[in-house]
């Protein structure tokens, strides 16, 4: 984690960021988010085997993009209930001064177990109060539809794409109630949406997909000018002047590499299955003009030999 950003508040990944880290980001003065996923399982995570009980009952379908994540049975509370709050413990001990439960609206996707609004609404509800009740602040990721019944349970909101799905409007009541509402813009250019999330009081930033070190602070535009990792995927080590840092899921430099070679691997296969393409229609073209031109030659051949049968048979009669 980079914690040289002149920001307020960072967010980081609850598992991945040691203690000592987050102490120096709030030796500096800022606060800390701290990431997590709470409506969905997640295999690489060290408390993966509390979801595998009672045979993995829990875990649902897999979430559409994201390999090794299944969203969670908000319903089974007794089973949920013992994993967010250890994880929770886990953000006191670690020194975050809140929480970002992360895939906090299964109910509007392909979960698997038919969640309704109302079960989606209850479990965030127990998720925020869960939190206050070990001193840390929660914010809501998503989940607009619900936001006017879970405004007054939660202390800031978490969104992306907002701008690009023109909904940000529906965050006002987090603004209404002087709630912070940080953001993530990854396809849109700063200037159709920076000016516009300013005057809402809104901070936003701009990331690339690969959610690496590369950030633009819209709090910075239109002074500051954005740098060229957010249109040609070069590394950047940009430091906004203000608002907030997400780097809850920010790659390294080996995730960068990696994910390299097996693109240049893939290119090479698909090279060598268009060659060996290629190889085979030339050799079942070859082997086609040679059997047409062995047709013909036979064809030509018993042309050929057609009079003197016909002479045969002639003589035969004469005879």
């Amino acid at each position: 984690v980079d914690t040289s950003y002149d920001v307020d508040v960072y967010d980081i990944d609850l598992f991945d960021v040691s203690k000592s880290t987050i102490t120096s980001i709030k030796n500096q003065g800022r606060k800390v988010i701290c990431y997590f996923s709470g409506g969905s399982s997640e295999d690489w995570r060290s408390d993966y085997s509390m979801f595998e009980a009672e045979n993995g009952a829990v875990m649902g379908n897999a979430l559409d993009g994201w390999e090794g994540e299944r969203w969670l049975d908000v319903t089974r509370w007794d089973i949920l209930e013992p994993i967010m709050s250890a994880r929770m413990e886990l953000a006191v001990t670690k020194g975050c001064d809140g929480v970002e439960p992360d895939n906090m609206d299964g109910y509007q996707n392909s979960n698997g177990f038919n969640l309704q609004y109302s079960d989606q609404l209850l479990y965030n509800q127990r998720i925020a109060e869960l939190a206050h009740s070990l001193g840390l602040a929660v914010g809501l990721k998503n989940d607009l539809d619900q936001i006017s019944a879970l405004v007054d349970y939660f202390d800031f909101a978490v969104n992306e794409e907002c701008n690009a799905w023109d909904e940000c409007s529906m965050l006002q009541p987090f603004l209404d109630d002087n709630k912070a509402v940080f953001g993530a813009e990854y396809e849109l250019k700063v200037q159709d949406y920076c000016s516009e999330t300013n005057s809402m009081d809104m901070d936003f930033l701009a990331k690339n997909w690969d959610l690496d070190s590369c950030v633009y602070a819209c709090r910075d535009y239109p002074s500051a000018s954005t740098p060229s990792c957010l249109t040609d995927g070069l590394p950047s080590a940009y430091t906004g002047s203000s608002g907030f840092a997400d780097t809850s899921n920010d790659q390294s430099d080996d995730d960068t590499t990696t994910t390299t070679i097996a693109v240049v691997i893939i290119v090479l296969v698909v090279l060598l299955v268009i060659i060996a393409g290629i190889l085979i229609y030339c050799k079942l073209k070859k082997k086609n003009a040679s059997k047409s031109e062995l047709d013909e030659e036979t064809e030509v051949q018993g042309t050929m030999e057609k009079p003197e049968d016909t002479a045969q048979n002639v003589t035969m009669t004469e005879n």
